[in-house]
């Protein structure tokens, strides 16, 4: 137990008290979520279509660091902290990512060792972050997650550990129609992180996150996280809340705001702190002209299905109604979709007109289908092509005989 000092936490920034570094924002590489990571989940309410990911954030608190006689302070060690924060991630394939974030403060403070307050600018450590899917299925998605802590702060300044160490955990990613929640349990040390009393080697990490649709663009997050230590005895547990908004700026870019508050221990005094950032996370892969068309009109592109017919014919078999079957209970499920593209083709066998008029048929008994098993028909758009896209050498060709489904979502 300190027994003159109360450390107070800023989110999304790290302060040591000589030794330890007391960072506690869960900088979180992934497009839906301020400061927790995820689970790579690839159908929540926020697509995660991205081949990589750049975020930068802004954060400020005052007098996050003070020290206490009884009930009143008696010195300020941090007057205030200006915090820019820095990351990003490359995505490999759907399974896995490796992040790098960092930090750089403008502070006002009393440094190690010295006794007056000057103003001051450093880097903080860096954290090296991984995450591999182990499982995904509805809507599920469970991830391990270790990370490295690396030592590229200033200890003077209350921006390193003076050492480095590791994160060994899992993140557990959920959706729901109208939320999606995600959960990190892990284990975290690093054997430098020891000041007197003060002892953060060996702790229990929980964090719990919500994202929410609200209205427009705009969603709600709130996420929470608690740092417990395995020694009974050391009554040191950080623990942090924060709230915010995320804007759907883009199919690109979202920008996030917020408000929280955290402190060193839970029985004693809590901060409140402010913070905002913008990410960056252009969609994978190559995109047709038409996509990129049909995203102006109607969002972001999700996924794209094939649904295939006997010659001549435009009707429904049982495969294909598996497949729609699993879209339909997707749409159900997911209230970000906005439009479903129904284009039909025919091979080039037969009439050009009459080919045109089957595509259109076949595109129509989709829609139906859809229409009988409760989509609304504000999200079905219907195209028909005809023998205009066939395959010019191979006149009697099956994969001609199609309609191709797109789906696309709000973000």
């Amino acid at each position: 137990m300190l027994k003159n000092i109360i450390i107070v936490f800023l989110c999304g920034f790290s302060l040591v008290t000589h030794a330890v570094n007391l960072q506690k924002f869960q900088f979180s590489n992934s497009p839906g979520f301020a400061t927790l990571e995820d689970g790579l989940l690839s159908d929540g309410l926020i697509t995660t279509n991205y081949k990589y990911i750049l975020i930068t954030s802004y954060n400020y608190v005052r007098a996050p660091f003070i020290e206490i006689d009884g009930n009143e302070r008696s010195n300020t060690i941090i007057e205030w902290m200006h915090t820019m924060n820095l990351g990003g991630a490359y995505r490999f394939n759907d399974k896995f990512q490796i992040g790098l974030s960092t930090f750089i403060t403008k502070q006002k403070s009393q440094a190690v060792n010295e006794l007056s307050q000057s103003e001051n600018t450093s880097f903080g450590d860096s954290t090296l972050d991984f995450k591999y899917k182990l499982y995904e299925k509805n809507r599920l998605a469970i991830s391990f997650t270790p990370k490295l802590y690396l030592q590229t702060g200033n200890e003077d300044y209350y921006t390193s550990n003076g050492g480095n160490g590791y994160y060994l955990g899992f993140a557990i990613d959920k959706a729901f129609r109208f939320i999606q929640l995600v959960a990190n349990v892990g284990h975290k040390e690093n054997n430098e992180a020891k000041l007197g009393e003060l002892d953060h080697r060996r702790q229990f990490h929980l964090s719990l996150g919500a994202i929410m649709p609200f209205l427009g663009g705009f969603d709600i997050t709130t996420e929470f996280y608690r740092d417990t230590p395995y020694d009974s005895n050391n009554e040191q547990i950080p623990s942090e809340v924060n709230l915010g908004l995320r804007y759907h700026y883009d199919n690109q870019t979202a920008l996030y705001a917020g408000v929280g508050t955290g402190s060193l221990e839970e029985s004693e005094s809590t901060d409140m702190r402010v913070y905002a950032g913008i990410k960056y996370f252009p969609t994978k892969g190559k995109v047709t002209d038409k996509i990129k068309n049909e995203e102006q009109q109607f969002g972001k592109f999700y996924k794209m299905q094939n649904l295939y017919f006997s010659t001549a014919s435009s009707k429904i078999d049982k495969i294909t109604k598996i497949y729609l079957e699993e879209i339909i209970k997707r749409l159900k499920e997911d209230v970000m979709i906005s439009k479903i593209v129904l284009e039909g083709y025919a091979s080039k066998i037969g009439n050009k007109n009459k080919n045109l008029t089957l595509s259109q048929k076949r595109s129509a008994s989709v829609k139906k289908y859809l229409l009988e098993n409760g989509v609304d028909r504000l999200f079905i758009e219907v195209v028909g092509y005809g023998d205009m896209y066939a395959d010019k050498l191979i006149i009697d060709n099956d994969v001609d005989r199609k309609v191709m489904i797109r789906i696309y979502r709000k973000r």
